[in-house]
Protein backbone atom coordinates (compact mmCIF):
# COMPACT_ATOMS: atom_id res chain seq x y z
CA UNK A 1 0.00 0.00 0.00
CA UNK A 2 1.43 3.63 -1.14
CA UNK A 3 1.36 5.38 1.83
CA UNK A 4 3.37 7.74 4.02
CA UNK A 5 3.02 9.95 7.27
CA UNK A 6 0.94 13.47 6.44
CA UNK A 7 -1.56 14.47 3.78
CA UNK A 8 -2.46 16.19 1.20
CA UNK A 9 -5.24 19.22 1.83
CA UNK A 10 -6.62 18.02 -1.44
CA UNK A 11 -6.63 14.22 -0.40
CA UNK A 12 -8.33 14.73 2.73
CA UNK A 13 -11.39 16.41 0.99
CA UNK A 14 -12.59 13.17 -0.29
CA UNK A 15 -16.60 12.48 -0.81
CA UNK A 16 -18.06 9.31 -2.44
CA UNK A 17 -14.93 8.68 -3.64
CA UNK A 18 -14.34 12.36 -5.26
CA UNK A 19 -12.51 14.95 -4.55
CA UNK A 20 -14.61 17.95 -4.70
CA UNK A 21 -13.59 21.34 -7.41
CA UNK A 22 -12.07 23.53 -5.33
CA UNK A 23 -11.36 27.76 -6.77
CA UNK A 24 -7.78 28.74 -7.05
CA UNK A 25 -6.89 25.26 -7.72
CA UNK A 26 -4.26 23.89 -10.32
CA UNK A 27 -6.06 21.57 -12.84
CA UNK A 28 -2.99 19.21 -12.99
CA UNK A 29 -2.99 19.25 -9.02
CA UNK A 30 -6.89 18.73 -8.96
CA UNK A 31 -6.51 15.56 -11.70
CA UNK A 32 -3.78 14.27 -9.69
CA UNK A 33 -6.05 14.04 -6.45
CA UNK A 34 -8.57 12.74 -8.54
CA UNK A 35 -6.51 9.99 -9.51
CA UNK A 36 -5.15 9.44 -6.31
CA UNK A 37 -8.76 9.26 -4.76
CA UNK A 38 -10.14 7.12 -7.40
CA UNK A 39 -6.79 4.24 -6.42
CA UNK A 40 -7.90 4.52 -2.70
CA UNK A 41 -11.14 3.25 -3.32
CA UNK A 42 -10.13 0.47 -5.81
CA UNK A 43 -7.66 -1.12 -2.87
CA UNK A 44 -11.13 -0.44 -0.34
CA UNK A 45 -12.83 -2.05 -2.67
CA UNK A 46 -10.39 -5.16 -2.93
CA UNK A 47 -10.99 -5.70 0.85
CA UNK A 48 -8.16 -3.87 2.21
CA UNK A 49 -7.94 -1.28 5.01
CA UNK A 50 -6.20 1.71 4.79
CA UNK A 51 -5.61 4.64 7.17
CA UNK A 52 -6.75 8.06 5.25
CA UNK A 53 -4.81 10.29 7.38
CA UNK A 54 -1.63 8.20 6.26
CA UNK A 55 -2.42 8.35 2.51
CA UNK A 56 -0.68 10.67 0.43
CA UNK A 57 -1.21 11.90 -2.56
CA UNK A 58 1.41 11.76 -5.95
CA UNK A 59 4.46 13.22 -4.97
CA UNK A 60 8.37 14.02 -6.21
CA UNK A 61 9.38 14.49 -2.71
CA UNK A 62 8.64 12.22 -0.23
CA UNK A 63 9.51 11.91 4.12
CA UNK A 64 9.08 8.77 5.77
CA UNK A 65 10.15 8.37 9.19
CA UNK A 66 12.60 10.66 9.46
CA UNK A 67 14.37 10.13 5.96
CA UNK A 68 13.36 11.38 2.35
CA UNK A 69 13.58 10.55 -1.80
CA UNK A 70 13.69 13.30 -3.94
CA UNK A 71 12.98 11.57 -7.62
CA UNK A 72 12.91 15.76 -8.60
CA UNK A 73 16.63 17.03 -6.97
CA UNK A 74 17.47 20.63 -8.02
CA UNK A 75 14.93 20.40 -10.49
CA UNK A 76 17.53 17.96 -12.30
CA UNK A 77 15.23 14.84 -12.42
CA UNK A 78 17.65 13.05 -10.25
CA UNK A 79 16.52 11.02 -7.26
CA UNK A 80 18.28 11.18 -3.72
CA UNK A 81 17.76 10.30 -0.42
CA UNK A 82 18.04 12.79 2.71
CA UNK A 83 18.09 12.92 6.17
CA UNK A 84 14.80 15.20 6.86
CA UNK A 85 14.81 18.34 9.30
CA UNK A 86 13.14 16.91 12.12
CA UNK A 87 15.42 13.90 12.09
CA UNK A 88 18.33 16.14 11.39
CA UNK A 89 17.30 18.12 14.51
CA UNK A 90 16.92 15.17 16.97
CA UNK A 91 19.88 13.78 15.89
CA UNK A 92 22.63 16.55 15.99
CA UNK A 93 20.62 17.38 19.41
CA UNK A 94 21.25 13.58 20.64
CA UNK A 95 24.97 13.54 19.95
CA UNK A 96 25.18 17.13 21.92
CA UNK A 97 23.79 15.60 24.85
CA UNK A 98 25.88 12.40 25.00
CA UNK A 99 29.10 14.22 23.86
CA UNK A 100 28.62 16.41 26.78
CA UNK A 101 28.00 13.99 29.31
CA UNK A 102 30.58 13.29 31.84
CA UNK A 103 29.23 10.45 33.99
CA UNK A 104 29.09 7.15 32.61
CA UNK A 105 26.29 6.27 30.25
CA UNK A 106 24.32 2.79 30.23
CA UNK A 107 24.98 0.64 27.23
CA UNK A 108 21.48 0.46 26.61
CA UNK A 109 21.10 4.42 25.51
CA UNK A 110 25.01 4.83 23.76
CA UNK A 111 23.10 1.55 21.69
CA UNK A 112 19.89 3.61 20.77
CA UNK A 113 21.84 6.36 19.67
CA UNK A 114 23.78 4.35 17.71
CA UNK A 115 20.87 2.64 16.00
CA UNK A 116 19.59 6.35 15.08
CA UNK A 117 22.80 7.20 13.98
CA UNK A 118 23.09 3.77 11.51
CA UNK A 119 20.17 4.94 9.96
CA UNK A 120 21.40 8.21 9.13
CA UNK A 121 24.51 6.56 7.51
CA UNK A 122 22.09 4.65 5.19
CA UNK A 123 20.74 8.05 4.14
CA UNK A 124 24.47 9.87 3.50
CA UNK A 125 27.56 8.21 2.39
CA UNK A 126 30.56 8.39 4.32
CA UNK A 127 28.82 8.88 7.85
CA UNK A 128 29.51 5.26 9.15
CA UNK A 129 33.09 6.03 9.69
CA UNK A 130 32.12 7.86 12.08
CA UNK A 131 30.45 4.89 14.76
CA UNK A 132 33.04 2.33 15.19
CA UNK A 133 34.38 4.17 18.11
CA UNK A 134 31.23 3.93 19.34
CA UNK A 135 30.31 0.64 18.51
CA UNK A 136 33.84 -0.23 20.13
CA UNK A 137 32.45 0.81 23.34
CA UNK A 138 29.92 -1.57 23.61
CA UNK A 139 30.76 -4.58 21.69
CA UNK A 140 30.07 -7.82 24.20
CA UNK A 141 28.16 -5.85 26.98
CA UNK A 142 25.12 -6.21 28.67
CA UNK A 143 22.31 -3.58 27.68
CA UNK A 144 22.09 -2.78 31.78
CA UNK A 145 26.02 -2.44 31.86
CA UNK A 146 27.71 1.41 32.07
CA UNK A 147 30.47 2.64 30.34
CA UNK A 148 32.49 5.56 29.92
CA UNK A 149 32.94 7.18 26.46
CA UNK A 150 36.12 7.83 25.02
CA UNK A 151 37.46 10.66 23.58
CA UNK A 152 37.72 9.37 19.83
CA UNK A 153 33.62 8.88 20.35
CA UNK A 154 33.25 12.05 21.43
CA UNK A 155 34.96 13.74 18.57
CA UNK A 156 33.24 11.57 16.59
CA UNK A 157 30.20 13.08 17.67
CA UNK A 158 30.99 16.47 17.39
CA UNK A 159 31.91 15.48 13.64
CA UNK A 160 28.76 14.21 13.23
CA UNK A 161 27.05 17.40 14.66
CA UNK A 162 29.45 19.42 12.45
CA UNK A 163 28.89 17.53 9.13
CA UNK A 164 24.93 17.27 9.61
CA UNK A 165 24.46 21.06 10.21
CA UNK A 166 26.90 22.47 8.17
CA UNK A 167 25.98 20.54 5.15
CA UNK A 168 22.26 21.03 6.10
CA UNK A 169 21.37 19.84 2.30
CA UNK A 170 23.22 16.58 3.09
CA UNK A 171 21.78 14.19 0.30
CA UNK A 172 23.57 11.08 -1.76
CA UNK A 173 22.33 10.67 -5.21
CA UNK A 174 21.15 7.19 -5.83
CA UNK A 175 22.34 7.49 -9.44
CA UNK A 176 25.39 9.73 -10.44
CA UNK A 177 27.07 10.08 -13.57
CA UNK A 178 30.74 9.84 -13.76
CA UNK A 179 32.66 12.21 -14.68
CA UNK A 180 36.09 11.75 -16.24
CA UNK A 181 37.12 15.39 -16.36
CA UNK A 182 39.27 16.84 -19.00
CA UNK A 183 42.16 16.38 -16.07
CA UNK A 184 42.03 17.30 -12.69
CA UNK A 185 45.02 16.65 -10.27
CA UNK A 186 46.50 17.72 -7.50
CA UNK A 187 50.13 17.54 -6.01
CA UNK A 188 52.37 19.04 -2.90
CA UNK A 189 55.53 19.32 -2.71
CA UNK A 190 57.85 19.68 0.72
CA UNK A 191 60.14 22.38 -0.58
CA UNK A 192 57.11 25.40 -2.03
CA UNK A 193 53.55 24.37 -1.79
CA UNK A 194 50.74 22.67 -3.28
CA UNK A 195 48.91 22.55 -6.62
CA UNK A 196 45.53 21.79 -7.83
CA UNK A 197 44.54 21.40 -11.87
CA UNK A 198 41.11 21.08 -13.06
CA UNK A 199 39.38 21.71 -16.70
CA UNK A 200 41.73 24.19 -17.69
CA UNK A 201 41.51 26.16 -13.88
CA UNK A 202 44.72 25.88 -11.46
CA UNK A 203 45.26 27.45 -8.23
CA UNK A 204 48.39 26.85 -5.91
CA UNK A 205 49.47 28.20 -2.18
CA UNK A 206 52.87 28.17 -0.52
CA UNK A 207 53.41 27.03 2.97
CA UNK A 208 54.48 30.21 3.40
CA UNK A 209 52.00 31.84 2.57
CA UNK A 210 49.80 29.42 4.46
CA UNK A 211 51.80 29.94 7.80
CA UNK A 212 51.21 33.56 7.28
CA UNK A 213 47.45 32.75 7.55
CA UNK A 214 44.89 34.22 10.71
CA UNK A 215 43.53 31.66 12.57
CA UNK A 216 44.30 28.19 10.78
CA UNK A 217 42.38 25.12 11.36
CA UNK A 218 44.14 23.12 13.11
CA UNK A 219 44.44 20.30 10.36
CA UNK A 220 46.13 22.57 8.53
CA UNK A 221 50.21 21.40 8.37
CA UNK A 222 51.96 22.41 10.99
CA UNK A 223 55.87 22.76 11.58
CA UNK A 224 57.85 20.05 13.73
CA UNK A 225 54.66 17.67 13.73
CA UNK A 226 53.73 14.46 11.68
CA UNK A 227 51.30 16.72 9.90
CA UNK A 228 54.41 18.10 8.06
CA UNK A 229 54.79 15.17 5.87
CA UNK A 230 54.94 14.81 2.19
CA UNK A 231 51.98 12.57 2.39
CA UNK A 232 49.84 14.24 4.50
CA UNK A 233 50.72 17.63 2.33
CA UNK A 234 49.48 15.64 -0.62
CA UNK A 235 46.10 14.72 1.08
CA UNK A 236 45.89 18.50 2.12
CA UNK A 237 46.18 19.40 -1.31
CA UNK A 238 43.20 16.93 -2.21
CA UNK A 239 41.53 19.08 0.36
CA UNK A 240 42.58 22.16 -1.34
CA UNK A 241 41.00 20.82 -4.39
CA UNK A 242 37.77 20.31 -2.84
CA UNK A 243 38.05 23.25 -1.08
CA UNK A 244 38.11 25.38 -4.04
CA UNK A 245 35.86 23.73 -7.02
CA UNK A 246 33.78 21.57 -5.08
CA UNK A 247 30.86 23.62 -5.45
CA UNK A 248 31.00 22.78 -9.57
CA UNK A 249 30.97 19.13 -8.81
CA UNK A 250 27.42 18.29 -6.80
CA UNK A 251 26.01 14.56 -7.65
CA UNK A 252 28.76 13.44 -9.80
CA UNK A 253 31.63 10.68 -9.60
CA UNK A 254 34.84 12.51 -10.06
CA UNK A 255 37.65 10.73 -11.67
CA UNK A 256 41.27 12.32 -10.47
CA UNK A 257 44.49 12.27 -10.59
CA UNK A 258 47.43 11.98 -7.93
CA UNK A 259 51.10 10.45 -8.27
CA UNK A 260 50.88 9.41 -4.39
CA UNK A 261 49.62 6.14 -3.52
CA UNK A 262 48.95 6.99 0.04
CA UNK A 263 46.74 9.87 -1.20
CA UNK A 264 45.06 7.55 -3.18
CA UNK A 265 44.37 4.75 -1.17
CA UNK A 266 43.29 6.88 1.93
CA UNK A 267 40.55 8.96 -0.63
CA UNK A 268 39.30 4.99 -1.58
CA UNK A 269 39.27 3.55 1.88
CA UNK A 270 38.33 7.25 3.87
CA UNK A 271 40.34 6.18 6.65
CA UNK A 272 44.18 6.04 7.90
CA UNK A 273 46.17 6.53 10.93
CA UNK A 274 45.63 9.05 13.87
CA UNK A 275 47.64 11.65 11.88
CA UNK A 276 45.54 11.72 8.92
CA UNK A 277 42.00 11.18 10.31
CA UNK A 278 40.95 15.19 10.99
CA UNK A 279 41.86 15.76 7.63
CA UNK A 280 39.98 13.06 6.38
CA UNK A 281 37.01 13.83 8.33
CA UNK A 282 37.10 17.58 6.63
CA UNK A 283 37.57 16.26 3.39
CA UNK A 284 34.33 13.85 4.03
CA UNK A 285 32.76 16.98 5.49
CA UNK A 286 32.90 18.76 1.70
CA UNK A 287 32.03 15.35 -0.14
CA UNK A 288 28.90 15.39 2.10
CA UNK A 289 28.46 19.04 1.49
CA UNK A 290 28.71 19.13 -2.00
CA UNK A 291 27.55 14.88 -2.55
CA UNK A 292 30.66 14.33 -4.72
CA UNK A 293 31.86 10.76 -4.72
CA UNK A 294 35.61 10.06 -5.37
CA UNK A 295 37.36 7.83 -8.14
CA UNK A 296 41.05 8.55 -7.29
CA UNK A 297 43.25 7.19 -9.95
CA UNK A 298 47.45 6.71 -9.59
CA UNK A 299 49.45 8.86 -12.44
CA UNK A 300 52.84 8.57 -12.54
CA UNK A 301 55.18 12.28 -11.53
CA UNK A 302 55.72 12.83 -15.20
CA UNK A 303 52.01 12.71 -15.95
CA UNK A 304 51.54 14.78 -13.31
CA UNK A 305 53.40 17.79 -14.63
CA UNK A 306 50.72 20.31 -14.53
CA UNK A 307 49.71 20.30 -10.86
CA UNK A 308 53.85 19.21 -10.07
CA UNK A 309 54.85 22.51 -11.37
CA UNK A 310 52.19 24.73 -9.71
CA UNK A 311 53.40 22.62 -6.36
CA UNK A 312 56.83 24.01 -6.88
CA UNK A 313 56.38 27.44 -8.09
CA UNK A 314 57.52 26.96 -11.30
CA UNK A 315 54.80 29.19 -13.28
CA UNK A 316 57.22 29.42 -16.53
CA UNK A 317 57.91 25.62 -17.08
CA UNK A 318 53.69 25.31 -15.70
CA UNK A 319 52.52 27.74 -19.20
CA UNK A 320 54.71 26.02 -21.46
CA UNK A 321 53.62 22.65 -20.09
CA UNK A 322 49.80 24.03 -20.48
CA UNK A 323 50.09 24.76 -23.94
CA UNK A 324 51.46 21.74 -24.80
CA UNK A 325 48.18 19.88 -22.73
CA UNK A 326 45.40 21.90 -24.04
CA UNK A 327 46.97 21.77 -27.88
CA UNK A 328 47.34 25.31 -28.06
CA UNK A 329 44.67 27.49 -30.54
CA UNK A 330 45.12 25.57 -33.39
CA UNK A 331 43.10 28.15 -35.84
CA UNK A 332 43.92 25.96 -38.62
CA UNK A 333 41.72 23.75 -37.73
CA UNK A 334 38.80 26.19 -36.72
CA UNK A 335 36.02 24.59 -39.58
CA UNK A 336 32.93 26.59 -38.85
CA UNK A 337 31.03 23.69 -40.67
CA UNK A 338 32.02 20.86 -38.00
CA UNK A 339 29.03 19.37 -36.20
CA UNK A 340 29.30 18.03 -32.70
CA UNK A 341 27.82 14.22 -32.82
CA UNK A 342 23.93 13.97 -33.25
CA UNK A 343 23.71 11.28 -30.96
CA UNK A 344 25.34 13.47 -28.26
CA UNK A 345 23.34 16.62 -29.09
CA UNK A 346 19.61 14.69 -29.27
CA UNK A 347 20.26 11.82 -26.91
CA UNK A 348 22.24 12.99 -24.32
CA UNK A 349 22.34 17.21 -23.98
CA UNK A 350 18.36 17.20 -25.21
CA UNK A 351 17.31 14.19 -22.96
CA UNK A 352 18.64 16.33 -19.75
CA UNK A 353 18.02 19.61 -20.34
CA UNK A 354 15.27 19.66 -23.04
CA UNK A 355 14.82 20.28 -26.92
CA UNK A 356 16.81 23.23 -28.40
CA UNK A 357 15.12 25.98 -29.98
CA UNK A 358 17.58 27.37 -32.32
CA UNK A 359 21.31 26.17 -33.33
CA UNK A 360 22.99 29.34 -33.67
CA UNK A 361 26.09 28.87 -35.51
CA UNK A 362 25.55 26.76 -38.84
CA UNK A 363 27.13 26.34 -42.09
CA UNK A 364 25.81 28.50 -45.50
CA UNK A 365 23.34 25.78 -46.33
CA UNK A 366 22.57 24.64 -43.21
CA UNK A 367 23.39 21.53 -43.28
CA UNK A 368 25.55 20.44 -39.92
CA UNK A 369 22.39 22.26 -38.23
CA UNK A 370 20.41 20.60 -35.12
CA UNK A 371 17.76 22.14 -35.08
CA UNK A 372 14.60 23.23 -37.84
CA UNK A 373 15.38 26.74 -36.66
CA UNK A 374 19.42 27.77 -37.21
CA UNK A 375 21.25 31.14 -38.03
CA UNK A 376 24.37 31.23 -40.05
CA UNK A 377 27.21 33.62 -40.55
CA UNK A 378 24.70 35.91 -42.87
CA UNK A 379 22.22 35.44 -39.55
CA UNK A 380 24.86 36.10 -37.24
CA UNK A 381 23.88 34.95 -33.63
CA UNK A 382 25.34 37.79 -32.70
CA UNK A 383 22.46 40.14 -34.19
CA UNK A 384 19.69 38.13 -33.09
CA UNK A 385 17.75 38.49 -30.03
CA UNK A 386 18.31 34.87 -28.03
CA UNK A 387 15.93 36.11 -25.12
CA UNK A 388 13.53 33.76 -23.90
CA UNK A 389 15.17 30.96 -26.12
CA UNK A 390 17.04 27.53 -25.55
CA UNK A 391 20.37 28.00 -27.44
CA UNK A 392 22.81 25.37 -28.66
CA UNK A 393 26.07 26.89 -29.79
CA UNK A 394 29.21 24.93 -31.22
CA UNK A 395 30.47 28.06 -32.66
CA UNK A 396 33.90 29.29 -34.55
CA UNK A 397 36.39 29.09 -31.80
CA UNK A 398 37.83 32.98 -33.07
CA UNK A 399 34.43 34.31 -32.63
CA UNK A 400 33.14 32.56 -29.23
CA UNK A 401 34.06 35.60 -26.64
CA UNK A 402 31.64 37.99 -28.84
CA UNK A 403 29.24 35.11 -29.02
CA UNK A 404 29.33 34.53 -25.47
CA UNK A 405 28.76 38.15 -24.30
CA UNK A 406 26.14 38.72 -26.33
CA UNK A 407 24.19 35.40 -25.08
CA UNK A 408 24.69 37.23 -21.50
CA UNK A 409 23.83 40.44 -22.67
CA UNK A 410 20.05 38.81 -23.77
CA UNK A 411 20.22 37.19 -20.76
CA UNK A 412 20.28 40.04 -18.76
CA UNK A 413 17.68 41.68 -20.93
CA UNK A 414 15.75 38.29 -20.25
CA UNK A 415 16.81 36.69 -17.42
CA UNK A 416 14.10 34.02 -17.00
CA UNK A 417 13.72 31.66 -19.83
CA UNK A 418 16.71 32.38 -21.54
CA UNK A 419 19.19 29.50 -21.45
CA UNK A 420 22.07 27.68 -23.59
CA UNK A 421 24.77 24.88 -23.84
CA UNK A 422 27.66 25.86 -25.57
CA UNK A 423 30.48 23.32 -26.81
CA UNK A 424 33.72 25.21 -26.74
CA UNK A 425 37.23 23.70 -26.51
CA UNK A 426 39.61 23.97 -23.10
CA UNK A 427 41.94 26.60 -24.29
CA UNK A 428 43.13 27.94 -20.59
CA UNK A 429 44.83 30.95 -22.12
CA UNK A 430 41.87 31.19 -24.70
CA UNK A 431 39.87 34.99 -23.81
CA UNK A 432 36.81 33.11 -24.13
CA UNK A 433 37.89 30.42 -21.70
CA UNK A 434 38.77 33.60 -19.60
CA UNK A 435 36.06 35.04 -20.20
CA UNK A 436 34.13 31.76 -18.77
CA UNK A 437 35.84 30.90 -16.03
CA UNK A 438 35.57 34.65 -14.82
CA UNK A 439 31.94 34.22 -13.97
CA UNK A 440 31.11 30.59 -12.85
CA UNK A 441 27.74 31.77 -11.50
CA UNK A 442 26.72 31.73 -14.82
CA UNK A 443 28.24 28.86 -16.72
CA UNK A 444 28.27 25.84 -15.64
CA UNK A 445 30.67 22.72 -17.12
CA UNK A 446 28.59 20.07 -17.79
CA UNK A 447 30.35 17.49 -20.00
CA UNK A 448 33.87 16.96 -20.36
CA UNK A 449 35.39 15.10 -23.03
CA UNK A 450 39.28 14.65 -22.80
CA UNK A 451 42.00 14.80 -25.67
CA UNK A 452 41.52 12.19 -27.95
CA UNK A 453 37.62 11.80 -28.24
CA UNK A 454 35.95 11.47 -31.21
CA UNK A 455 32.88 13.89 -31.38
CA UNK A 456 32.92 16.08 -34.69
CA UNK A 457 32.33 15.50 -38.38
CA UNK A 458 32.80 17.84 -41.44
CA UNK A 459 31.67 17.51 -44.86
CA UNK A 460 32.87 15.43 -47.84
CA UNK A 461 33.51 17.92 -50.70
CA UNK A 462 30.86 17.28 -53.38
CA UNK A 463 33.41 15.92 -56.08
CA UNK A 464 34.66 13.30 -53.59
CA UNK A 465 31.00 12.02 -53.00
CA UNK A 466 29.38 14.36 -50.50
CA UNK A 467 28.26 13.52 -46.93
CA UNK A 468 30.07 13.96 -43.88
CA UNK A 469 32.94 11.63 -42.23
CA UNK A 470 34.58 11.88 -38.83
CA UNK A 471 37.48 14.35 -37.94
CA UNK A 472 39.16 11.76 -35.97
CA UNK A 473 40.14 12.35 -31.99
CA UNK A 474 40.24 15.56 -31.16
CA UNK A 475 44.08 17.19 -30.24
CA UNK A 476 42.62 19.51 -27.31
CA UNK A 477 39.54 18.64 -24.35
CA UNK A 478 36.56 19.82 -25.11
CA UNK A 479 33.18 20.80 -22.50
CA UNK A 480 29.60 21.87 -22.74
CA UNK A 481 29.05 24.67 -20.62
CA UNK A 482 25.02 25.33 -19.53
CA UNK A 483 23.47 28.20 -18.80
CA UNK A 484 19.90 27.49 -16.34
CA UNK A 485 16.73 29.19 -17.39
CA UNK A 486 16.51 30.62 -14.18
CA UNK A 487 17.08 33.56 -12.82
CA UNK A 488 20.98 34.27 -11.80
CA UNK A 489 23.03 37.43 -10.80
CA UNK A 490 24.86 39.03 -13.79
Amino acid sequence: MYTSLGASSLTKARVGGHTPAREGVDPTELECARGYAHMVDLVESMGFETVHEKNTAPTQCLDFLGGGLDTNTDGTGKCSKFVDEGRRDYVTQQCLDMEHNRGRTRVSKLASLLGVLSFVATLVDGTRMYLRSGFDLIRGKDKRHFVQLSRPFRMDLAYLRKLLTRAADARTMLTRRVVTSTFSSWDASTGWGLGCFFDGMWVYLSWEEMLRMPNRPHFYPQPDTPSWHINYMELFAAYWFLKTWGHMLRGVTLVCHTDNTATEGMLKRMTGTATFIPLLKEILLLLVKHDIALAPVHISSKDNVLSDCLSRGAMAEFHEALHEWSGGPATADDHEDWQLDPVIVHDDLEDEYGLFDVDTCVDELRTNAHCARSWNRKDDCRKQNMGGLHVFMNGPFSELKSMLEHFVECKRQHPMGTSGVFVVPLWPTADFWLYVVGMPHVFRVVRRWPAGTELFTSPIPAHKGGGRRRCGPTRWPVVALRVGPGAIPI
